[in-house]
């Protein structure tokens, strides 16, 4: 019986597994409808049996599902599908009269003119009037939709009336106007009437009208000349040749370049055919254009006014679009970007090069003026800084005081040296001793530099203790402006960056000494608002003086939380300070301030007891760096505080729309400012729910108040500043909550961030990452001197650490790369330099700002001025222009003045070694929301002498975009060997700029002629420049004014004999090195030369196009004073128009003067390039009353072949109105062709006619059934009508119940094919148990078998 009931199984499984295949087969199949397989038990019994097990399944039914298939559109207007409920109905092929049903609705038309299916199945339509109205909504009465392909009979058009008013009030055109039938602006009117031929095919015949007169004293008549055209050809007597004043022949090139003279030397025309070419057609001048590739609109992301964030961070790679992308994510949070290999690029044929976009926010504008930057400079003349080992590649700072005599003098211990050829968090050494881009070159410039200053106090000998150095601390005035800075030993692991939520515990140590409790005051009364005795054992002349800065501690010995203490004295620097502590509840209270001095201490109130004073034991203090990583964009912030919340029931809640917590007091503050919750399980894995910080979130909340709990002495009330929304009350934390964190007061010790160059160094953009945690301290406890013990920085007393113990999640500290750490000492905030390097882009030259808020007098440090300098070489210049000792200059700190360099010059590696480009331009349509991108060149690809003025080959522009892919952690993949497809580069995809497209969608080829730059032509010089001459900075002379494309710069070269060849390519390199000051848009490709005929300079652009200017001033001797400024020039082409015949083909004059347009005779004996070129001629005349005194008969044209026509203009006017067309008529008419088919939404296929008739032939029948499922299919998607299904309802599509028709479309089959290999699956795993099954109990028969036997 087993082996039965696993039988009936298998076969239930097959069943199963054959339905899910032929859903599969036909996952491709147009309205095809997926079937499942329904199943029941089969279970035998008899009345007596109470519990029988069943013996098996069968296989109830194959149902279909009739759920809607997607819908995919087509080009065929017979494709259709029904969005909606309903069937086509179908009449069955040859002599079967069966009505079968399908959503399948690929239908095209048959030999007789019938919509068939594939099948040749007739589609049904109900029948209609000529007003298209239904006329019978049966089956019986419904027709087979047939398209009829004629209608009616055709009459050739012999006459033409064309009666028009053309409007007094129109202007002349000028007479030096080429006509354009594109271009309005070249004719003042236009009418037009469709005629016919013999067979009745329609032709457009158009008049043009062109004024070429108004009315003078001598001659009151309006004149205009007139165009007839016929499907494009112009339809004329007699042709007439274009010829220039003194009676030349005229010849254009393919852009409608005139001339007498071919270029070509080869030319002949005599006994050659040559296309037909007339004045009026040769269109409007256009500029040439460049290559331009437009990207998909990007509406989701920049659309409105909308802006981006592009990012750089490795760390914050996760929270990008292209990530998401790479991880395939359905439905991406969009707004951030990866900058890095933003675009890859190809520029008249360049070779592929890598943008990177620094990080920032950026709407479209801004976004397409970053990109432009980027090209221009990877693809222009920019050049490394590269320093030369031991001789330019250190610099010297130096800050000095003045001594009474008016003296100044540098720091006792030496100058702070910077060495640029040291690894930073930009480069490493090698990278350094290479050369680096400008930008990042002045921030590894700027890390160094601030580097040196902190080394400069840091353990070298002597150092008491170890990790500083005493002298150069004295040296400096710093004593007392030192801090802590701990570095994690990694950086947070890129690969598996932590998500959610974390703590990190710091343990922080500050100053040195032991506690004194009575050190102050003794234990003894204190009046209302009277001061304790100074006469502690530390007091001298009662007053205390501390040898650093010391807290202050108040000890009560009984409830003083309600008074407080004012606490005068000085602070470490020697500042007045003033501190009012609140009291403790018989405890003690300690300053937040460190105080060198005590003056007195004050109680506000009446202390309720005895009260003493002493100085704390600065042991170490916990502090708190919260992690948060909820967004994939990591952020750590320090607070001072830390504390669990109680969540006992009534602890917590609402009061009067305020939400409170309860927290206790010993980890707590009176004045938190903020409040963080964090939730952790503490190891219990039963505390899995977040109710709280599900409704506060994790970020800060602003404090309201902080009391005394009413209901826990030791505990603290905290009432919140919270929008509640429309809830009412907090959620109630049940036994699973996790334990709450509160995290408290922002810290005021210390500060937590990412090292990172962001916004270091102003101007530049660009920033660099090493993903590493840094802690340091801030305000009061930045103030550490030489003498603070917990100074040792790598054993025993540290004054920071990280703590050994696991994040407050579990996780272990290394999974935020603190595997080991760094601690230093510093004076010098890495974030804020108090010396910073600048580069002036004017002057080409670098800068250095000494902050006098950080050094100058009143801070403490009390220096005067400042100094900058390199050390002096025996020959040669400092390659970066920094002065050599000796030349520097101090720099008073109390101004506004900066440590200047002299102008230098980039002469490392290339960035673009060959191949180089200028002048490209990006721009973001804010209509369309969508990029384009467009060469700096224009020009299609030309042969040498097939056009005015291109001598040589002429190269087409080009631009090709695309990106890099990238792996999943932002790099780019090595797999991509940036293959290039159509105007497309690489595997990767830039989706904010909608690039790269496929296929020539979005690509418009360049078109005319290669502009021209801008040229600067010197006049003749006072010297001989073809001689050595010598330039020095007498008068200026060495000082150039040059504005390039709109970005200005003083060139400075440096002085020196010369020659004018010399001369010239020293202002090339200085020229093509400069870069607007705000925006960072490159200059290159400028071209500067000595003629030694003129004895004069030229400056040509990089850029060509009339937006490219060049204007130089420089010194009368090299006749650069006053010189013209020098404007590019766009190459203007115009598109001539081939004249055609009435049916449109292109005419042509045969070698013996006859106009066809077969040339087919003469085909290889036709002119190239240039051709000849004739007038058009025609015109009527106006009174001054506006009547038609000319032509008065009808005028014949017999251009048409083998037909004659005539136009009668007697009805057309002058007056002053606008013009219209007031009786246009001719006598032909077509028989008509079907010349385009519709059916809309409702069903109606309407047929329309080359002669203007529309017929609706019918209305496409939709039915439906009360039960699809019980239709019989048939194959290929069709269907038959059962009793299960009851009969048709039929009806019209978009009425109530039944769906709308959609034309050129194509409902699919509704499989999903994921859906329907799981199902295989698990059959097949069906499959396999039953046959277990089979064979378990085949072998127990046997076993069973043997036993009997």
């Amino acid at each position: 019986m087993s082996f039965y009931t696993a039988l009936t199984g298998l076969k239930g499984a097959q069943t199963d597994i054959s339905t899910t295949s032929n859903n599969i087969a036909n996952v491709g199949s147009n309205g095809f409808k997926k079937s499942r397989a329904e199943f029941g038990d089969i279970f035998g019994s008899t009345p007596l049996q109470a519990k029988t097990v069943g013996v098996g399944s069968m296989t109830k039914s194959i149902t279909q599902q009739f759920s809607q298939g997607n819908i995919a559109t087509s080009s065929n207007t017979l494709d259709m599908a029904i969005s909606g409920q309903g069937f086509f109905a179908m009449q069955a092929g040859g002599n079967a009269s069966q009505t079968v049903y399908t959503r399948n609705g690929a239908f095209n038309v048959d030999d007789s003119g019938f919509i068939v299916d594939s099948n040749g199945q007739f589609l049904l339509g109900y029948p209609v009037d000529d007003d298209g109205t239904v006329s019978n909504m049966t089956l019986a009465g419904s027709n087979k939709l047939k398209l009829d392909a004629q209608y009616g009979d055709p009459q050739a058009t012999t006459s033409i009336a064309m009666g028009v008013n053309l409007s007094a009030d129109e202007p002349v055109i000028p007479a030096t106007t080429i006509f354009d039938a594109d271009n309005s602006d070249t004719y003042s009117a236009t009418s037009a009437v469709t005629i016919f031929d013999n067979a009745g095919n329609p032709q457009s015949a158009t008049v043009f009208y062109i004024k070429t007169k108004g009315p003078t004293i001598e001659d009151p008549t309006h004149k205009y000349d007139t165009k007839l055209f016929v499907d494009g050809l112009a339809i004329t007597p007699t042709l007439t040749a274009a010829v220039d004043p003194q009676e030349a022949p005229l010849f254009i090139d393919k852009f409608g370049n005139q001339t007498t003279v071919p270029q070509d030397p080869a030319y002949i025309l005599e006994g050659k055919g040559f296309p037909l070419y007339k004045a009026d057609d040769l269109g409007v001048a256009v500029d040439s254009t460049p290559a331009n590739l437009k990207g998909l609109g990007i509406e989701t992301f920049l659309g409105s006014g909308k802006t981006v964030t592009i990012v750089t961070d490795p760390m914050k790679f996760k929270a990008t679009m292209e990530y998401q992308a790479l991880q395939g994510v359905q439905n991406p949070v969009a707004g951030t970007f990866w900058g890095k290999d933003f675009l890859l690029v190809d520029v008249d044929n360049s070779g592929p090069v890598s943008i990177d976009i620094p990080p920032g926010t950026y709407n479209g504008t801004q976004l397409a003026q970053a990109v432009e930057v980027a090209m221009r400079g990877a693809l222009g003349d920019n050049k490394k800084v590269q320093l030369t080992p031991t001789v330019d590649n250190k610099f010297s700072i130096d800050l000095k005081s003045t001594s009474g005599d008016g003296l100044s003098s540098g720091l006792t211990a030496g100058p702070i040296s910077i060495d640029l050829h040291g690894p930073s968090i930009v480069a490493t050494a090698n990278q350094a001793i290479a050369g680096l881009e400008m930008n990042d070159f002045l921030v590894h410039a700027q890390v160094k530099m601030t580097e040196a200053m902190n080394t400069y106090v840091q353990g070298a000998s002597p150092a008491a203790p170890a990790g500083v150095n005493a002298v150069n601390v004295a040296a400096l005035g710093v004593d007392g402006r030192l801090f802590k800075k701990l570095v994690a030993g990694a950086s947070v692991p890129m690969t598996a960056i932590p998500a959610g939520n974390d703590i990190l515990k710091v343990v922080h140590k500050e100053g040195t000494g032991t506690a004194s409790p009575i050190g102050i005051s003794v234990v003894a009364a204190v009046g209302n608002d009277a001061a304790l005795v100074i006469g502690g054992a530390l007091h001298v002349g009662n007053a205390i003086t501390n040898t650093t800065g010391r807290q202050v501690t108040i000890t009560s010995t009984g409830n003083d939380s309600s008074r407080s203490f004012d606490v005068v004295g000085t602070d470490i620097n020697g500042s007045s300070q003033t501190e009012r502590v609140v009291g403790a509840n018989a405890g003690t209270a300690t300053t937040v301030g460190y105080f060198k001095t005590i003056a007195s201490i004050t109680a506000v109130g009446d202390p309720a007891a005895n009260v003493s004073a002493g100085i704390n034991t600065n042991t170490a203090q916990n502090r708190h760096v919260a992690y948060a990583n909820t967004d994939s964009k990591p952020a750590i912030k320090a607070y001072d505080l830390s504390a669990t919340m109680n969540q006992t029931s009534g602890r917590y809640g609402v009061t009067a729309g305020v939400p409170f917590i309860s927290v206790p007091k010993a980890d707590f503050s009176t004045t938190p400012e903020t409040v963080r919750f964090m939730q952790f399980n503490g190891g219990d894995a039963s505390k899995v729910d977040t109710a709280l910080t599900t409704f506060f979130g994790t970020k800060d909340i602003a404090v309201a108040s902080v009391v005394q709990d009413p209901n826990i002495a030791n505990n603290y009330r905290v009432s919140l500043t919270f929008d509640m929304g429309t809830a009412t009350a907090l959620p109630i934390l049940g036994a699973n909550e996790m334990p709450i964190t509160v995290l408290a007061k922002p810290s005021d010790h210390i500060v937590a961030y990412f090292e990172g160059t962001e916004g270091l160094v102003a101007g530049v953009s660009e920033a660099f990452y090493s993903g590493k945690i840094v802690v340091q301290e801030v305000q009061n406890s930045a103030k550490r001197v030489a003498a603070h013990s917990t100074t040792s920085n790598t054993t025993g007393n540290k004054g920071l650490s990280f703590s050994t113990a696991t994040l407050a999640s579990g996780l272990n500290r290394s999974t935020l790369g603190l595997t080991t750490e760094a601690l230093s000492t510093n004076w010098v905030d890495e974030r804020n330099p108090t010396v910073k390097i600048g580069y002036d882009e004017k002057e080409q030259r670098l800068t250095f700002d000494a902050t006098n808020s950080a050094l100058g007098l009143g801070t403490g440090i009390g220096k005067n001025s400042f100094t900058v300098y390199s050390q002096k070489l025996d020959s040669g210049t400092n390659g970066l222009g920094i002065p050599s000792f000796g030349s520097n200059k101090d720099i008073s700190l109390a101004t506004d003045d900066k440590s200047l360099g002299n102008a230098f010059l980039n002469d490392g590696a290339d960035i673009q070694v060959t191949n180089k480009r200028y002048g490209m331009d990006v721009d973001f349509d804010t209509v369309n929301n969508l990029f384009s991108i467009s060469s700096g060149t224009t020009g299609e690809t030309l042969a040498a002498n097939t056009a005015l003025g291109v001598a040589t080959n002429q190269a087409a522009s080009t631009v090709s975009i695309g990106r890099y892919q990238l792996t999943n952690l932002g790099g780019r993949d090595p797999v991509d060997d940036a293959t290039y497809a159509f105007n497309k580069i690489g595997d990767g995809q830039n989706q904010i700029l909608g690039f790269p497209r496929e296929g020539i969608v979005g690509f418009t080829a360049a078109t005319g002629l290669v502009s021209k730059p801008a040229v600067a032509t010197g006049i003749k010089g006072l010297i001989d420049m073809s001689l050595a001459f010598t330039i020095t900075a007498l008068g200026g002379e060495n000082s150039f004014n040059v504005v390039v494309d709109g970005v200005s710069a003083f060139i400075k070269v440096p002085e020196g004999n010369y020659t004018g060849t010399t001369l010239a390519l020293a202002l090339e390199g200085r020229i093509n090195n400069m870069q607007h000051p705000s925006t960072g848009m490159p200059i290159g490709g400028v071209d500067v030369a000595y003629n030694t005929a003129g004895n004069n300079l030229t400056f040509k652009t990089g850029s060509t196009g009339d937006k490219s200017t060049f204007k130089v001033d420089g010194a009368q001797r090299f006749g650069l004073k006053d010189i013209p400024l020098g404007i590019g020039e766009t190459a203007l082409i115009k598109t001539p128009v081939q004249a055609t015949d009435a049916l449109g083909r292109p005419l042509y004059v045969s070698p013996t003067g006859v106009i066809t347009a077969d040339f087919a005779e003469f085909a290889d004996n036709i002119v190239e390039d240039f051709y000849p070129l004739y007038l058009d001629d025609g015109e009527l005349t106006f009174n001054k009353a506006g009547t038609l005194t000319s032509p008065i008969t009808q005028v014949t044209y017999d251009g048409l072949p083998n037909a004659a026509l005539t136009v009668d203009f007697s009805k057309s006017t002058q007056f002053a109105q606008p013009f219209a067309a007031t009786d246009v008529s001719q006598d032909g008419f077509a028989s008509g062709r079907l010349t385009n088919l519709e059916i809309d939404n409702y069903g109606n296929v309407n047929a329309g006619y080359s002669n203007g008739s529309n017929v609706t032939l019918g209305k496409i029948i939709v039915a439906n059934f009360s039960n699809n499922s019980g239709l019989k299919q048939i194959g290929n998607s069709t269907f038959t009508s059962t009793a299960a299904s009851g009969d048709p309802e039929l009806g019209e599509a978009s009425e109530d119940g039944f769906g709308n028709i959609l034309s050129g479309s194509l409902e699919r089959s509704n499989v999903d094919i994921t859906e329907e290999l799981v199902n295989l699956i698990t059959a097949q795993r069906n499959y396999q148990a039953a046959a277990k099954a089979m064979e378990t109990t085949t072998s127990m028969t046997q076993t069973i078998i043997a036993i009997r036997l």
